[in-house]
């Protein structure tokens, strides 16, 4: 799935404001996403991945204040 469209999927899930594609890729950018170019309609982006699912699990339980040991 494409970038953007997984950003605006997760705004949706967390009731997060959505901005345009062209702000989403300037906050790429500013935060040293390196912009590859484009491959017919696409983009390519480069020091960017969706976390894993051990990172996800991690990721919620440090938000929700529920982290363990075994996430560190």
């Amino acid at each position: 799935m494409a970038l953007n469209e997984t950003f605006q999927r997760w705004c949706e899930e967390e009731g997060v404001r959505q901005i345009s594609p062209r702000k989403f890729c300037t906050a790429l950018w500013e935060r040293g996403v390196v912009d590859g170019g484009k491959v017919g309609v696409d983009r390519i982006w480069s020091g960017i991945r969706p976390k894993n699912e051990n990172e996800r699990i991690v990721f919620e339980q440090r938000r929700s204040g529920q982290e363990t040991l075994s996430g560190l």
